[in-house]
Protein backbone atom coordinates (compact mmCIF):
# COMPACT_ATOMS: atom_id res chain seq x y z
CA UNK A 1 0.00 0.00 0.00
CA UNK A 2 0.89 3.66 -0.75
CA UNK A 3 2.14 6.08 1.68
CA UNK A 4 0.50 5.61 5.36
CA UNK A 5 -2.68 4.35 5.85
CA UNK A 6 -4.81 3.02 8.49
CA UNK A 7 -5.38 -0.53 8.16
CA UNK A 8 -6.90 -3.12 10.72
CA UNK A 9 -4.90 -6.72 9.74
CA UNK A 10 -7.38 -9.67 10.67
CA UNK A 11 -6.14 -12.88 11.82
CA UNK A 12 -4.90 -15.45 9.03
CA UNK A 13 -6.09 -18.52 7.57
CA UNK A 14 -5.33 -21.41 5.99
CA UNK A 15 -6.86 -22.17 2.56
CA UNK A 16 -7.54 -25.36 1.64
CA UNK A 17 -7.52 -27.43 -1.74
CA UNK A 18 -9.58 -29.72 -3.17
CA UNK A 19 -8.39 -33.84 -1.95
CA UNK A 20 -5.04 -34.07 -3.79
CA UNK A 21 -5.27 -30.54 -5.23
CA UNK A 22 -2.38 -29.13 -3.66
CA UNK A 23 -0.75 -28.10 -0.70
CA UNK A 24 -2.42 -25.36 1.40
CA UNK A 25 -2.04 -21.44 1.04
CA UNK A 26 -2.17 -18.67 2.92
CA UNK A 27 -4.98 -15.96 3.35
CA UNK A 28 -4.87 -12.67 4.20
CA UNK A 29 -7.62 -9.57 4.74
CA UNK A 30 -6.57 -6.28 5.44
CA UNK A 31 -9.33 -3.60 6.45
CA UNK A 32 -8.98 -0.57 5.38
CA UNK A 33 -9.94 2.17 7.62
CA UNK A 34 -8.49 5.43 5.53
CA UNK A 35 -10.59 7.19 3.40
CA UNK A 36 -8.55 6.19 -0.47
CA UNK A 37 -5.37 3.87 -0.47
CA UNK A 38 -3.83 3.08 -3.54
CA UNK A 39 -2.75 -0.90 -3.44
CA UNK A 40 0.27 -1.85 -5.39
CA UNK A 41 -0.15 -5.90 -5.89
CA UNK A 42 2.65 -7.66 -7.85
CA UNK A 43 2.24 -11.31 -7.36
CA UNK A 44 3.09 -14.91 -8.52
CA UNK A 45 1.56 -17.76 -9.77
CA UNK A 46 -1.67 -15.98 -10.55
CA UNK A 47 -2.17 -17.15 -13.83
CA UNK A 48 -0.38 -20.23 -13.40
CA UNK A 49 -0.87 -22.66 -10.66
CA UNK A 50 2.31 -24.60 -9.35
CA UNK A 51 3.24 -28.26 -10.68
CA UNK A 52 2.54 -31.20 -8.72
CA UNK A 53 5.02 -34.04 -8.83
CA UNK A 54 4.56 -38.02 -9.15
CA UNK A 55 1.14 -37.69 -10.18
CA UNK A 56 0.15 -35.15 -7.69
CA UNK A 57 -2.12 -32.06 -9.12
CA UNK A 58 -1.35 -28.52 -9.51
CA UNK A 59 -1.58 -25.96 -6.45
CA UNK A 60 -4.40 -23.03 -6.50
CA UNK A 61 -3.21 -20.08 -8.05
CA UNK A 62 -2.78 -16.79 -5.97
CA UNK A 63 -5.69 -14.28 -6.02
CA UNK A 64 -6.07 -10.60 -4.89
CA UNK A 65 -9.86 -9.28 -4.17
CA UNK A 66 -11.30 -6.44 -2.75
CA UNK A 67 -14.69 -7.06 -0.32
CA UNK A 68 -17.53 -3.99 -0.29
CA UNK A 69 -19.18 -3.53 2.67
CA UNK A 70 -22.60 -4.76 1.11
CA UNK A 71 -20.77 -8.34 0.93
CA UNK A 72 -19.91 -8.51 -3.32
CA UNK A 73 -16.85 -9.31 -4.23
CA UNK A 74 -13.73 -7.74 -6.80
CA UNK A 75 -11.41 -9.52 -8.31
CA UNK A 76 -8.28 -7.59 -8.66
CA UNK A 77 -5.72 -10.60 -9.67
CA UNK A 78 -5.00 -9.06 -12.98
CA UNK A 79 -4.36 -5.71 -11.62
CA UNK A 80 -0.99 -3.97 -10.44
CA UNK A 81 -2.75 -0.68 -8.99
CA UNK A 82 -6.12 0.53 -7.52
CA UNK A 83 -7.86 1.57 -5.08
CA UNK A 84 -9.44 0.59 -1.63
CA UNK A 85 -12.18 3.20 0.26
CA UNK A 86 -12.61 2.99 4.15
CA UNK A 87 -14.88 0.15 5.06
CA UNK A 88 -13.60 -2.10 1.81
CA UNK A 89 -11.16 -5.54 3.05
CA UNK A 90 -7.98 -6.20 1.03
CA UNK A 91 -7.62 -9.86 0.30
CA UNK A 92 -5.04 -12.02 -0.84
CA UNK A 93 -4.47 -15.54 -1.27
CA UNK A 94 -1.37 -17.21 -1.35
CA UNK A 95 -1.10 -19.78 -4.34
CA UNK A 96 -0.89 -23.58 -2.34
CA UNK A 97 2.08 -26.06 -3.79
CA UNK A 98 1.33 -28.36 -5.84
CA UNK A 99 0.44 -31.92 -4.63
CA UNK A 100 2.51 -34.83 -4.33
CA UNK A 101 1.47 -38.38 -5.39
CA UNK A 102 -2.00 -40.19 -6.68
CA UNK A 103 -5.06 -39.69 -5.23
CA UNK A 104 -7.14 -42.53 -5.57
CA UNK A 105 -10.02 -41.92 -2.93
CA UNK A 106 -12.79 -39.03 -3.94
CA UNK A 107 -13.65 -36.83 -0.92
CA UNK A 108 -16.96 -38.77 -0.61
CA UNK A 109 -15.25 -42.14 -0.11
CA UNK A 110 -13.26 -40.55 2.19
CA UNK A 111 -16.39 -39.00 4.20
CA UNK A 112 -17.55 -42.55 4.19
CA UNK A 113 -14.37 -43.78 5.52
CA UNK A 114 -14.67 -41.29 8.47
CA UNK A 115 -18.03 -42.37 8.96
CA UNK A 116 -17.55 -46.53 9.00
CA UNK A 117 -14.69 -45.74 11.80
CA UNK A 118 -16.56 -43.84 14.08
CA UNK A 119 -14.35 -40.63 13.73
CA UNK A 120 -15.54 -36.86 12.50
Amino acid sequence: MVGSSRIDIQPYAITYGALGAGGRGIRRRIRILSDVTVVEYSGTRLSTRPRGAGGGQAGRPGRCWVERPDGSVADRSSETEFAVSAGEVLGVDTPGGGGYGLWALKADDVDASIAETGGG
